[in-house]
C-alpha cells in the first residue's frame, strides 16, 4: 500500500453589502441632498446603476440626484473574487417632480383646499388663487396654456399675468399658438390675426388693421375701452387712450375685454371683477380677498400691519385685508395707528406696547432668570439679543430661535457659533450660574456684539445649518517629481457649509530627517491653489524628493467641528530597480548589472562600491553607467583571471554622493559556464 499527501486551498467568496439608509420605496426629489451608503465587508468592490441615468460614484456609492434623469433603478454593488464576483443590490426611486401628493392636478393648490374654495381637484385650470402656494405647482401645470392666450402658465407666472383670462397676458411671452378665439381690445379683430398677421397690439383698441375685422366691433370709437367714448373723455379732460383714466359718471358703453383683464387700482383684482364684486376699480383697498387673481401692484399695505399687499401675496401667504395675520420679519411699511391700538394676540397689550404681538405667551420666563419674556431682552442667555435670532423656528423643532440655543438644529450650540464662550457646554453664556441685568442679558460673560459670521456670506453662523468636514478621498501617497511640467496634489471632501483649506509642507533634507515639522504655504511663483482643495506644484525641482504635503480643512461657520488633517503626499523622483542577481557569461543575457529607474538621469553624482563576502573591495564606479560585468576593476587580480567567481557580493549606493540617500544590498553572481 502507498499513499501520497497533497495540500490544497479553499478560498472563500469576497461578498459585502451596502446600506442607504433609507426605507424600502422611499421616493426622492430632483433638489434633494446627495446620499452616500454605508459598506459593510469587502470595500474594494464597484457601484452601477441598471439602467444608465443614474449618476453614482462607481468607488464611494455616492448618488448626486440634481445630475440624474427621474427613474426606477437597480442599484448593484460588484466585488471581484478568485471564486467568482458577487453583487448586492439595492432600489432607488427619482421622481421627475416633487409636487404635494396632495395636489392632484398640479395646480400648488391641495385638494382638501380645492373642495373647500370650489374648485376641481382634477383640473389644473381651476384653482382659487390666494391659496396657490406657486412654488408647488407642478412642471406639467407650468407648460400648459388654461386661457388659450399662446403664454404657458409658467410663463404667466413670471410675468404676474394670469393663466386663466385669455386677455391677460404679455404678447412677448407667447411661446405656442393661440387657441382663444379671443379679442381683448373689442377692435373686431382676433387677437391671433394681430399678432400673427398684422403686427398690431391686441390690447389697443386703436391699433388694428380694419381689413381682418371679422367680429362685432364694441369699441365704438372708446380706444381705451373704458366705456367712455374718446368724445366724452375729451370733454372730462380724461386720456381717452388710457383705460383707467375716465369717470364713472361718464360711462355709457361696455368695457373691453382688454380693460376687464386690467387691474386699475393694482390691488390684485381685474376691473371685470370688482364691477361684479360692487368693489370700487379705483380704490386699491376696496376689494374681495377671495376675487384676487393676479399680485398686486407694490407700495401699499391695506391693513396697516407694515407688511405691503405685494408681500403678503407673494411670499407670504397671509391675508392682506387682516391686520393681525402677517409676518413680522417681512415688514416693510411703517404700522398705522389703528394697528398700534390693536391687541392682536389677545394678551391685553396693545400690539405698540407688545414686542411680540402675535405672542400671547411672551409673558413666560423661559430662561427662569426672573425676568419675564416680555422684557428679557435674551430669553435663552445664550449671548444673542431676540430681536437678532427672531421668532423664526428656522430647524422646525417647535422651538422659535429666540427661545432655542441650537437655532440651526447642526448640533452645535448657537452661543458657541456666535463665538461666545461656553465653558461648561449648556448652551448658556459663560459658566455657571448666570449673573442678569435688570433687561434680562446675561452680565457675567461678554456677548451680544461681534456676533461670528466666519464665512462672510451675511448670515451669522448660528443661523446657518453646518457639518464637520469629511474627506472622502485622502491625496495620493506617492507622486513622481514631474520636473519642467506641474504636480498637482488634492483632495475631495463634504461639509454642510463652506470649507476652508490650508496646506502645509513638511520638507525632509535628509534620509534621517523626521515627518514631524509642517509649515503652511501660500501662493507664489512655485505654488497656487493652497487655500482651494487642489494643489498645484510649478517646475518642482529634484530636491524636493521626499517633500511631503497635507492639507487642513474646516468650516467656518461650524465651529464645533474642529480641523480635519489629510493624509500626505510625498513626492519623489523615482522608485529605482537594483538587481539582486546577473549571469556576466558573455552569452547576450543579463551579462551587465543594470539599475533601472533613471539612476544618472536623477542622481548624476551616485557613488558605488562593492565588496566580497571578506569585506574587500572589487568595483567602484562614481556616476556608475550599468556597464559593470562581474570582473574586477581595482587592480588587484589574485587569479589569472579578471572574471569575479559565482557567489553573493554586496553593494553601497550612495544616491546623492554626499552620504545623504544612501542604498545597501547584494547581488549574486552567476554562470553557466563556471570559471
Amino acid at each position: 500500500m502507498s499513499s501520497t499527501t497533497i495540500s490544497i486551498t479553499i478560498s472563500s467568496l469576497n461578498t459585502s453589502s451596502f446600506d442607504y439608509r433609507y426605507a424600502l420605496g422611499t421616493e426622492f426629489c430632483p433638489d434633494d441632498t446627495d446620499i452616500r451608503p454605508s459598506i459593510s465587508g469587502s470595500v474594494s468592490g464597484t457601484f452601477y446603476s441598471l439602467p444608465a441615468g443614474l449618476d453614482i460614484n462607481p468607488t464611494t456609492g455616492k448618488i448626486s440626484f440634481q445630475n440624474s434623469t427621474h427613474g426606477t433603478y437597480n442599484i448593484l454593488y460588484e466585488v471581484p473574487s478568485l471564486c467568482g464576483n458577487s453583487a448586492s443590490s439595492s432600489t432607488i426611486i427619482l421622481k421627475e417632480d416633487c409636487t404635494p401628493p396632495c395636489d392632484v392636478d398640479g395646480d400648488g393648490v391641495c385638494c382638501a383646499s380645492e373642495i373647500l374654495y370650489g374648485t376641481s381637484c382634477s383640473d389644473p385650470c381651476d384653482y382659487f388663487f390666494p391659496g396657490t402656494l406657486f412654488n408647488n405647482t407642478s412642471s406639467r401645470w407650468k407648460s400648459l396654456d388654461c386661457d388659450g392666450d399662446g403664454v404657458l402658465n409658467g410663463d404667466e407666472r413670471i410675468d404676474n399675468t394670469d393663466p386663466r383670462n385669455a386677455c391677460s397676458y404679455n404678447i412677448d411671452s407667447i411661446t405656442i399658438g393661440i387657441t382663444a378665439l379671443i379679442d381683448c381690445d373689442g377692435d373686431g379683430v382676433l387677437d391671433s390675426t394681430e399678432i400673427y398677421d398684422d403686427d398690431t397690439n391686441p390690447f389697443n383698441s386703436c391699433s388694428l388693421n380694419i381689413n381682418n375685422i371679422t367680429l362685432v366691433v364694441s369699441s365704438r370709437d372708446d380706444c381705451d375701452g373704458d366705456g367712455v367714448t374718446n368724445e366724452k373723455e375729451d370733454i372730462d379732460n380724461t386720456n381717452p387712450i388710457n383705460q383707467c383714466s375716465y369717470l364713472l359718471s361718464s360711462v355709457s358703453t361696455s368695457t373691453s375685454l382688454a380693460w376687464q383683464g386690467s387691474d386699475c387700482d393694482g390691488d390684485g383684482v381685474l376691473n371685470e371683477i370688482e364691477l361684479i364684486d360692487g368693489t370700487n376699480i379705483n380704490d386699491r383697498c376696496d376689494y374681495r380677498f377671495e376675487s384676487l387673481s393676479i399680485f398686486p401692484d407694490q407700495g401699499f399695505d391695506c391693513d396697516g400691519d407694515g407688511v405691503s399687499n405685494f408681500q403678503e401675496i407673494k411670499n407670504d401667504n397671509t391675508n392682506p385685508q387682516d391686520s393681525c395675520d402677517f409676518n413680522p420679519s417681512s415688514t416693510d411699511f411703517p404700522k398705522k395707528n389703528e394697528w398700534k391700538n390693536l391687541d392682536c394676540d389677545g394678551d391685553g397689550f396693545i400690539n405698540s406696547s407688545d414686542e411680540f404681538p402675535l405672542d400671547k405667551f411672551e409673558w413666560f420666563d423661559n430662561d427662569s432668570d426672573g425676568i419675564g419674556d416680555n422684557q428679557d431682552l435674551d430669553d435663552d442667555n445664550d449671548g444673542i439679543e431676540d430681536v437678532v435670532e427672531g421668532i423664526d423656528d428656522l430647524d422646525n423643532d417647535g422651538i422659535p430661535n429666540y427661545l432655542d440655543i441650537d437655532s440651526d438644529g447642526d448640533g452645535c450650540f448657537d452661543v458657541s457659533e456666535a463665538g461666545y464662550i461656553d465653558l461648561d457646554l449648556d448652551g448658556i453664556i459663560g459658566s455657571g450660574t448666570p449673573e442678569i441685568d435688570f433687561n434680562g442679558k446675561v452680565s457675567s460673560s461678554v456677548g451680544y456684539s461681534g456676533i461670528a459670521d466666519n464665512d462672510a456670506n451675511g448670515v451669522f453662523d448660528f443661523l446657518e445649518n453646518g457639518s464637520p468636514v469629511e474627506i472622502y478621498l485622502e491625496p495620493i501617497g506617492e507622486q513622481i517629481i514631474n520636473r519642467g511640467s506641474t504636480n498637482e496634489i488634492y483632495i475631495l471632501a463634504n461639509s454642510e457649509s463652506s470649507i476652508n483649506y490650508i496646506w502645509q509642507v513638511s520638507k525632509k533634507v535628509v534620509s534621517s530627517t523626521s515627518y514631524n515639522q509642517w509649515v503652511e504655504i501660500s501662493d507664489n511663483k512655485i505654488y497656487s491653489g493652497t487655500k482651494t482643495n487642489k494643489l498645484t506644484i510649478y517646475n518642482p525641482s529634484y530636491n524636493m524628493e521626499g517633500w511631503r504635503f497635507r492639507v487642513i480643512t474646516s468650516s467656518p461657520d461650524y465651529i464645533c467641528g474642529g480641523e480635519i488633517i489629510s493624509e500626505s503626499s510625498e513626492l519623489i523622483i523615482t522608485n529605482l530597480v537594483i538587481p539582486s542577481a546577473f549571469s556576466p557569461d558573455a552569452d547576450g543575457i543579463n551579462d551587465l548589472w543594470t539599475i533601472r529607474g533613471g539612476l544618472n538621469e536623477n542622481y548624476p553624482n551616485n557613488k558605488i562600491v562593492i565588496f566580497n563576502r571578506w569585506g574587500i573591495k572589487v568595483y567602484e564606479s562614481k556616476g556608475y553607467q550599468n556597464d559593470w560585468d562581474g570582473t574586477y576593476n581595482n587592480n588587484m587580480s589574485t587569479t589569472s583571471s579578471s572574471n569575479l567567481p559565482v557567489g553573493t557580493y554586496f553593494y553601497v549606493l550612495d544616491l546623492n554622493g554626499d552620504g545623504s540617500d544612501v542604498r545597501k544590498g547584494y547581488v549574486y553572481i552567476t554562470r553557466m559556464n563556471d570559471e
